[in-house]
């Protein structure tokens, strides 16, 4: 029996490659938790957060795009369309870039000398970021994953050796040196030279550009706002507090994502192909196989700290337990949801999408106001998790309808 995905080997690469970068933001986590002061790693999250904000833009305009309309294609048709990507990401970095490094710099609250050094850094983070996912991206579209490894295998090497040596000198890690680190780290790993680019196909690109972009927005409010609204309540400590706990299930998260490098491009291929029935088995195995895994993965971790692991902890962070559960039951159903999201990319249902996280983030902004403001702010991950179980509901049951309608008319064509 042919295996429902294909190419096991390529899966265990890749999550092996996920757990490589979980590795080193656990590290980088870590070493703030215990070596720098809260506010420190707060200030970390809060523009590490808007890092976040623009990968997602670079994968609305760049990866997504890439990856539906790339595995579509073979040869010499595939090259050329990945070079004139890597034409539309350049200039778009650079303007992504100069957004955040400038708003850093302005933030009115705190030294405005302190915040242009942190700018900087924040530029240099940002074309770091792009350019590595870009080489990731055209990685796992080449079913190239062993390659994507090796290369991320480099950026880890020179991110520990960087920050070391910073730990070694100054023994704490600063919110600027580690974004510059980091950022350094991604150019030199992700760094190519563009052959002549071709004005991008519009026609092509901009109705799924239109949804995916603004679905960007919403999806990070609804996912990844959380470090400013805990800010808000209870100050940088409080978004480190959050940001700390999210730290111990952050492998389920990189689990999922390293599957859903892999099932993507296979799904477009199998769309491809006029078998829909083969993408939507890929999907609900790799959903049961992820749920599975991630419900493990918690009570290992919770065990451990029933047998006293939490006390291992620094003292000022020895009141996450509670944001930890949060965290892992917020993961849980943000994994399963993924892979509908992933499913749904595949037939390129970006206007269903945008919809589905338009109406549900009207629902999880209110409802991690109103659990961080009642309840505490460790309960904003509650609401948060609220939020993903409405839009997992709905996502899941679209793919089915529109893998159900593709399946109807193959079969209707004589293709059954």
């Amino acid at each position: 029996m042919r295996p429902l995905l294909e190419g096991h080997g390529k899966v265990a690469v890749s999550v092996l490659d996920q757990l490589l970068l979980s590795a080193l933001n656990l590290l980088i986590g870590a070493a703030f938790v215990a070596l720098s002061p809260k506010e420190e790693y707060g200030n970390y999250v809060l523009v590490f957060g808007f890092l976040l904000l623009l990968s997602g833009i670079q994968n609305a305009l760049v990866n997504t795009p890439l990856t539906a309309n790339g595995s579509k294609l073979t040869g010499e048709a595939r090259a050329r369309f990945i070079e004139d990507m890597y034409g539309v990401q350049t200039a778009a970095c650079v303007v992504a870039a100069l957004v955040l490094g400038v708003g850093v710099w302005l933030w009115p609250v705190g030294d405005r000398h302190g915040h242009l050094v942190l700018g900087a850094a924040a530029v240099v983070a940002v074309f770091g970021s792009w350019m590595r996912e870009f080489r990731r991206t055209e990685g796992f579209l080449e079913q190239r994953p062993t390659s994507v490894l090796r290369g991320d295998l480099t950026y880890v090497a020179l991110c520990c050796g960087a920050l070391a040596v910073e730990l070694a000198v100054r023994h704490r890690l600063s919110a600027t040196t580690a974004l510059l680190w980091v950022g350094l780290a991604g150019i030199l790993t992700g760094l190519r030279r563009p052959r002549a680019v071709r004005p991008p196909d519009w026609a092509l690109l901009g109705p799924q550009v239109r949804w995916t972009l603004p679905n960007v927005v919403v999806t990070w409010l609804q996912g990844n706002s959380f470090p400013y609204f805990a800010a808000i309540i209870a100050g940088t400590r409080g978004a480190a507090d959050l940001a700390a706990a999210r730290l111990f299930v952050m492998p389920i998260s990189l689990l999922a994502v390293g599957w859903a490098r892999v099932f993507q491009p296979q799904a477009g291929e199998k769309l491809a192909d006029s078998d829909p029935e083969a993408a939507l088995a890929m999907a609900r195995t790799g959903a049961l196989q992820l749920f599975v895994v991630g419900l493990g993965y918690g009570v290992l971790l919770l065990g451990f700290g029933a047998l006293g692991g939490w006390r291992l902890l620094p003292a000022q962070y020895s009141g996450i337990t509670t944001p930890i559960v949060l965290w892992w039951v917020y993961f849980l159903v943000s994994s399963t949801r993924g892979v509908a999201t992933v499913g749904l990319i595949a037939h390129l249902a970006f206007k269903q999408l945008f919809s589905f996280s338009v109406v549900t983030a009207l629902a999880t902004v209110p409802l991690m106001i109103v659990a961080g403001r009642w309840l505490g702010p460790e309960f904003i991950i509650l609401g948060m998790a609220l939020g993903e179980g409405l839009l997992a509901a709905v996502s899941w049951r679209q793919l089915l309808l529109v893998s159900g309608r593709v399946g109807a008319k193959r079969a209707s064509l004589g293709f059954a």
